[in-house]
């Protein structure tokens, strides 16, 4: 699946949620979406997702205009899967090189401890980041 969609130039919403991907199915599912230039909405929640995924979609998100491919992902769900503190950080630095992401929904995750001082300052990250690109949104 993940060739196919490399070379998709049309898909623009992807809905995978729920399809007990496991980590390494969703690293493949997400190194096929790097190439891919069209995806704006990506829903990948309740899929046992783990540090292989993330490693994979943080490639896919922080794709820069100076990159042969660059991401258009605006809104991605990763609910519900199982990453790690060090995840939620990795997450936190892919987002910061991203201008188009607008949301962004990390919610639920099993390994994550929303008490510890270095979650809790990638989740800031993140959403000073977010709040930012909805701003430059806004003025395109």
């Amino acid at each position: 699946m993940g060739s196919i969609l490399s070379t998709n130039s049309s898909l623009v919403y992807l809905n995978i949620s729920q399809n007990f991907l496991g980590d390494d199915g969703g690293k493949l599912l997400l190194e096929g979406l790097k190439p891919n230039e069209t995806l704006q909405n990506l829903k990948i929640a309740s899929n046992s997702l783990a540090s292989k995924s993330m490693t994979s979609l943080s490639r896919v998100i922080e794709a820069t205009e100076n990159e042969v491919c660059k991401s258009n992902l605006e809104e991605v769900d990763l609910c519900s899967n199982d990453f790690s503190d060090a995840d939620i950080v990795k997450l936190a630095k892919a987002v910061q090189k991203n201008d188009k992401l607008l949301a962004l929904d990390f919610r639920c995750q099993a390994g994550v401890s929303t008490q510890s001082l270095l979650v809790q300052s990638a989740i800031e990250s993140i959403e000073k980041n977010l709040v930012k690109n909805n701003q430059i949104h806004k003025v395109r």
